[in-house]
């Protein structure tokens, strides 16, 4: 045991309210320097020291409501040694931890034999592997190249024991000191909440008149999963708009079986990014910024010292990743989507709980059951459901 943690052998990353907080690192290393560097959005952990253990750890605070916080993060590990049976591995361990340390959750460790998801961790929380999800990744361009490598985004429902205060992440690099070299790297790591609120208010209202005036129309069907109200064709001309608490337009209208279709979009009518030096804050709006809507990221010049990021927003939104594009820092963001089931086609559908999302790779995770079930995906954005298959005993959803 160490520090109250299991270590086989962590830069840490909060964020939380309605966006991502990322630790942006600024500055960088030598391609091959030992220890731990910052290279652009990774960091990396390298053998080749005279120390065994390199643990990098931050405290971050999981407010106490009725959401779900996620951690997410993004690793890999990679070595050259052999091999050799009765050999204690170099290996990187991931372990979430509250303040007065009665509580620790052990997530994962990654050595030459593999990922071990949830280990055994005695004195501390019981997981079953199915509860860390993760997805494979394509492995970064790092020196030196090495003979086995692998990298997962990695994603994890904190439970309430671990949730309402202070929190501690660590990654764990361990170096057996040999003379073979290892490396490990995490990127993206980000805590953020399941919201789930509730739907806008949404009526399709119609005149006769441009001007108005407007009132709201009856018998009108609404299918909130894909943004469409349909509504009985009638003869006399008609001019419509929604009547909603959030910032929305109908983007066409259409008559298919004598019935008006007219999709619409729920749209951020606040976005804003904004940074603080430290995870507690306080934060403030970035001014010189870049906003694409429609490829759904956010520039800003490279920040000079470490800084750390959220939306503020009117619709739930996340920023999903960071990059460096030359002298910018770019961050995509996305909107939340829920995974919902039902047992009828025709629903009635409820959100699922136990889901393990991954923005980067667009997969939703969750627990296989015995019973058959219909499931959609409920979101601020247009999204479907493009492929559904079976792993380690989860069901895993692909979207776009």
């Amino acid at each position: 045991m160490f520090n109250g943690r299991l270590i086989k052998g962590p830069w840490g990353v909060p964020w939380r309210v309605w966006g991502i907080l990322l630790l942006h690192a600024a500055g960088g290393a030598l391609a091959q320097e030992a220890g731990i560097t910052n290279e652009g959005p990774l960091t990396v952990f390298r053998t080749g020291t005279n120390e065994s253990l390199f643990t990098l750890s931050l405290r971050f605070d999981i407010p106490s409501s009725n959401s779900v916080p996620r951690l997410e993060f993004d690793f890999g590990f990679a070595t050259d040694e052999p091999d050799v049976s009765q050999t204690f591995f170099d290996s990187f361990s991931v372990t979430l931890q509250n303040t007065n340390e009665s509580a620790t959750a052990l997530l994962l460790t990654a050595d030459h034999s593999g990922v071990q998801w949830a280990p055994a961790n005695p004195g501390g929380l019981t997981l079953a592997p199915t509860n860390v999800g993760n997805a494979v990744i394509p492995f970064p361009d790092l020196a030196p190249p090495m003979a086995l490598k692998y990298a997962y985004a990695v994603s994890y429902l904190l439970p309430a024991v671990l949730t309402g205060g202070l929190v501690t992440l660590f990654f764990d690099f361990f170096d057996n000191l040999n003379q073979f070299a290892s490396l490990a790297f995490v990127s993206n790591v980000r805590i953020h909440t399941l919201l789930n609120p509730p739907p806008p208010v949404l009526f399709l209202q119609s005149s006769a008149s441009i001007a108005g005036p407007f009132a709201d129309e009856s018998g009108v069907a609404i299918d909130t999963t894909n943004k469409v109200m349909t509504l009985s064709q009638f003869g006399q001309m008609r001019f419509f708009r929604l009547r909603t608490d959030a910032h929305s337009r109908i983007s066409q209208i259409r008559i298919e079986a004598e019935q008006l279709v007219f999709p619409y979009s729920i749209q951020p009518q606040i976005l804003a990014l904004q940074s603080a030096r430290r995870a507690e804050g306080s934060y403030g709006d970035e001014t010189n910024i870049v906003l694409d809507l429609a490829g759904q990221t956010i520039s800003l010049a490279r920040p000079a010292a470490n800084s750390f990021y959220r939306l503020r927003s009117d619709v739930p939104s996340v920023i999903a990743a960071e990059r460096v594009v030359g002298n910018q820092l770019v961050l995509d963001y996305d909107f939340e989507r829920v995974l919902q089931s039902s047992a009828a086609v025709n629903g009635p559908y409820a959100d699922e709980s136990g889901v393990s999302v991954a923005s980067a790779s667009r997969t939703l995770k969750v627990a296989r059951i015995g019973q058959a079930r219909f499931y959609r995906i409920r979101s601020d954005r247009p999204t479907r459901i493009t492929r559904m298959t079976i792993a380690n005993g989860q069901l895993v959803f692909r979207y776009q």
